[in-house]
C-alpha cells in the first residue's frame, strides 16, 4: 500500500477509497496529502501567509498526524519529534518510522502505519525512555482545511458527574468556548499538567481546559460532502484532546491573554484547523517501554454524529 518516491523521498498511499504522501521526516512530516476518491477534496491545510517565526513559507501544504511535542516536566520546552533522527522501512504492507534521541529527551519511539479498511490508518505507537522522564507526553498534530468548515467535533461530558451522558459538540457554537484555545483532558490529573510548566509563558498557558473527554475523539466534517476527518486514541493511553479557534475570515487566535487581548497576528492567515492528541502523560524510568494506538478514518459521517460511536467501538474490539 505503501510506495517509495526517490525523487521526492515521500511515500505514496493508496487503498480502493484514499489516496496520499506521507513524508517520513524533516519539517513536514506527517500526511502531506489526503484525498477521499469519491469526495476528491485535499484534506490537508495550507498556510496562505506563511509563518516566518515556524519558518514556514506562503502556501506551504503543512500535515496530518505529525509527532510534535515531547513533553514533560523535566524536558525543556521544544523538543519536537521532526527534529529526531529517523529512520523508515517498509515491512511487509506497513511502514515502520523510528525517531530517535533528541537533546535531554533520551527516547526511541517506533511508529508502524498500517492500513486496515480502504477508509482506515492505523497507528502503533511504542516508546522506550533511556532516562528518567515525569509525566511525558507525545503531542500529534494534524491541520486539515476544514477551518472553513467549522471546528472539530468533540465528544464531551457536559455533565462531569454523569460520565456515560456524552455530548458531540463543536467549540465556536458553545459560548464558553468559542475563540479560545481549548483542550479537552481525560481528568484532573490530566489537566493539570498544562500548568506544571511544560509550556513557558502565559500564551501557552491561557486556554479552556475542559470540561472532561467522554472519549478521545476528533471528527472534522465537511457539512456539504459528509465526509469527516475521524482521528481517535485509546482511552486510557490519551490524556487530551485539543484544537486552536480560528475566525472567519482566517485570522488565527491562539488565546488570550491575562489582560483579555487576544495572541493573534492578523498578518497570519491560514486555510486551516488543527487539532492535537496528547498521548501517555506517565512516569517513565531507564528502560520503561509503553504502547498506545491511534487511528485515522476518511469517511462519511452523519450530520448528527450517529455512526461515529460504532466506528469508537470497533476501534476498540480491533485493540483486543
Amino acid at each position: 500500500m505503501f510506495t517509495y518516491n526517490k525523487k521526492n523521498e515521500t511515500y505514496e498511499f493508496e487503498t480502493e477509497k484514499l489516496k496520499g504522501v506521507f513524508q517520513p521526516g524533516g519539517a513536514y512530516s506527517g500526511i502531506q496529502s489526503l484525498v477521499h476518491k469519491d469526495e476528491g477534496t485535499e484534506w490537508v491545510g495550507d498556510f496562505d501567509s506563511g509563518y516566518p517565526s515556524y519558518d514556514i513559507p506562503p502556501g506551504q501544504r503543512l500535515y496530518l498526524m505529525s509527532f510534535y511535542h515531547y513533553l514533560a516536566k523535566n524536558l525543556p520546552f521544544g523538543i519536537l519529534g521532526r527534529n529526531m533522527p529517523g529512520k523508515v522501512r517498509e515491512d511487509g504492507g506497513s511502514l515502520v518510522l523510528t525517531l530517535g534521541h533528541f537533546g535531554p529527551c533520551k527516547t526511541e519511539t517506533e511508529v508502524r502505519l498500517r492500513f486496515t479498511g480502504v477508509e482506515t490508518l492505523d497507528v502503533d505507537i511504542e516508546i522506550t525512555s533511556r532516562t528518567e522522564l515525569n509525566d511525558l507526553e507525545i503531542c500529534l498534530s494534524s491541520y486539515t482545511v476544514n477551518r472553513k468548515w467549522g471546528s472539530p467535533y468533540y465528544y464531551l461530558c457536559l455533565q462531569p458527574a454523569n460520565e456515560d451522558n456524552g455530548t458531540f459538540i463543536q467549540p465556536e457554537d458553545t459560548p464558553f468556548l468559542a475563540g479560545w484555545y481549548h483542550s479537552a483532558p481525560r481528568d484532573n490529573r490530566t489537566a493539570m499538567l498544562t500548568y506544571d510548566g511544560r509550556w513557558p509563558g502565559d500564551k501557552y498557558q491561557i486556554n479552556i481546559t475542559g470540561p472532561y473527554f467522554r472519549l478521545p475523539i476528533l471528527v472534522s466534517r465537511n457539512p456539504t460532502t459528509g465526509m469527516a476527518l475521524v482521528q481517535m486514541a485509546e482511552y486510557d493511553t490519551c490524556t487530551r484532546v485539543g484544537s486552536l479557534y480560528s475566525s472567519d475570515n482566517n485570522q488565527i487566535h491562539l488565546g488570550f491573554k491575562r489582560d483579555g487581548t487576544a495572541y493573534s497576528d492578523s498578518n497570519l492567515k491560514a486555510d486551516y484547523s488543527p487539532t492535537y492528541f496528547y498521548l501517555f502523560g506517565e512516569d517513565f524510568k531507564p528502560g520503561t517501554k509503553r504502547r498506545a494506538r491511534f487511528r485515522m478514518m476518511l469517511t462519511r459521517v452523519e450530520g448528527d454524529m450517529s455512526n461515529v460511536l460504532g466506528l469508537y467501538d470497533d476501534f476498540v474490539k480491533d485493540g483486543k
